[in-house]
């Protein structure tokens, strides 16, 4: 009977260690999100190395899915005038920002391709006399525009807060001295944007729509 109460003591004595080592929420949540952050960068380690690059973002262009202060993954690539980005493709490009030459990335979404017509109107983007299937934009337009056929080696891009953003439907050839265009050449494309890492609630794959 003592031996018993010795064991049945002894269990009581371990089980109240593992009480104890347990995290608490607080805890658990910190190492659950530095997991998840080192599990994402895994893949630009082990893959690309340099090709695969942090970056911040800034501005509110791209809303909902990004917003100011979130951390992106870009996958760099050397785009050419055969070789562009897909339709919905979510991309890292430059564009001239002042006559000191000094460039400024934007994070925006190709609308289209060589060839094709864009028309914004009735606050719908039509492509090609079509409408357009964009579930991930924030508002419907509210402004027309009609820039013509999209020419050969170069896109479209808008951000997908649609009305507040510095996009292509608001660049024109008077903007740096005539040197940017509503028309993006493959030079000023950097690469695609394929992960957000950061804040945790809004991280993972971004999705080309």
């Amino acid at each position: 009977m003592e031996d018993a109460k010795l064991r049945l003591e002894e269990i009581e004595r371990l089980m109240a260690r593992r009480r104890k080592k347990r995290l608490s929420p607080r805890r658990r949540w910190i190492r659950n999100i530095v997991l998840f952050l080192v599990g994402m960068m895994i893949p630009s380690v082990i893959f690309s190395g340099a090709r695969m690059q942090c970056y911040r973002v800034k501005g509110e262009a791209m809303r909902p899915r990004l917003r100011t202060g979130d951390v992106v993954i870009a996958s760099k690539t050397r785009y050419s005038t055969k070789s562009l980005p897909a339709l919905g493709t979510v991309v890292l490009l430059t564009r001239p920002s002042d006559p000191e030459g000094e460039d400024t990335l934007f994070v925006k979404r190709v609308v289209a391709r060589p060839g094709d017509d864009l028309e914004a109107k009735d606050g719908k983007l039509l492509r090609n006399g079509r409408l357009t299937d964009e579930p991930f934009i924030r508002e419907a337009l509210m402004y027309d525009w009609d820039p013509g056929p999209c020419p050969e080696g170069h896109v479209m891009v808008l951000g997908d807060n649609r009305n507040e953003s510095q996009d292509s439907h608001n660049w024109d050839r008077s903007d740096s001295g005539g040197a940017s265009s509503e028309y993006i050449p493959a030079d000023d494309l950097i690469g695609q944007v394929v992960f957000a890492i950061w804040p945790p609630q809004r991280a993972g794959r971004v999705k080309s729509e």
